[in-house]
């Protein structure tokens, strides 16, 4: 992995795409702003995106090994979110609203305390994997029919 990764904090708006994968490994990895990505993206511990994230791509887990990405702002998925093929889990903490679109299946998501979010999603579309609140001080608010 590229040193330039380690630590890393981007602070603009950004469309991340291309044919290669990208691994967010084991470092400390911050997205500031509104962004975009399209590929394949594999996630260690430690990854938090910030600001409005749309993913168009494919995101799982890191092959075999169980990861969890916080995600503090709005989340919109239009691709593919889910756990590794090879193996491992993807566990997801949410900060804000979800709105799916196509596939969401991580192993789990989690609504973190004192947080009310907004879920919503596509037609014929469906959250798969578990829904935890932290709490009594975490609440879900339906933005649309949900199927699990």
């Amino acid at each position: 992995m590229r040193q330039w990764w380690k630590k890393c904090t981007w602070r603009q708006n950004h469309y991340l795409l291309g044919t290669l994968n990208l691994s967010l490994d084991s470092h400390l990895v911050h997205f500031f702003g509104n962004y975009k990505t399209k590929g394949t993206f594999s996630v260690y511990d430690n990854n938090y995106l910030n600001g409005t994230w749309t993913n168009l791509g494919k995101t799982y887990n890191r092959g075999g090994y169980s990861n969890t990405l916080n995600v503090q702002g709005k989340f919109i998925n239009k691709g593919q979110i889910r756990n590794h093929p090879g193996g491992g889990s993807l566990y997801l903490e949410l900060n804000s609203d979800l709105e799916n679109q196509s596939v969401y299946a991580p192993r789990r998501t989690t609504i973190l305390k004192d947080k009310t979010v907004t879920l919503s999603q596509s037609i014929n579309k469906v959250f798969e994997g578990e829904f935890y609140l932290v709490d009594t001080s975490s609440s879900i608010i339906s933005g649309s029919d949900l199927y699990f």
